[in-house]
């Protein structure tokens, strides 16, 4: 057998990382689990918000079809008592 060659021991270094193009594709490359989770927090938080408005919306329209507006009128004129009006000029 005829003797082996001694191989080289060169250092390979990693393969280098290029920058992306745009600045989007930097932020989605280095944040994009947290802008996922900031999209879903988002998302989360407006549906949370938008129940007790359409809670309120039901329970108004059905009192109007139900012809009690006196008593909503009753109810508000009692929540407003101290609220600031503009005086007329």
């Amino acid at each position: 057998m005829p003797p082996r060659k001694p191989r080289s021991r060169r250092r390979v270094s990693p393969p280098r990382r290029v920058l992306p193009q745009t600045i989007v594709g930097y932020i989605w490359r280095t944040t994009a689990r947290h802008q996922i989770a900031l999209s879903a927090l988002s998302i989360a938080v407006f549906l949370i918000s938008a129940v007790p408005l359409e809670l309120q919306r039901r329970i108004v329209n059905d009192a109007i079809k139900q012809g009690v507006v006196a008593t909503i009128l009753m109810a508000w004129r009692r929540l407003c008592r101290g609220c600031p009006w503009p005086k007329a000029a």
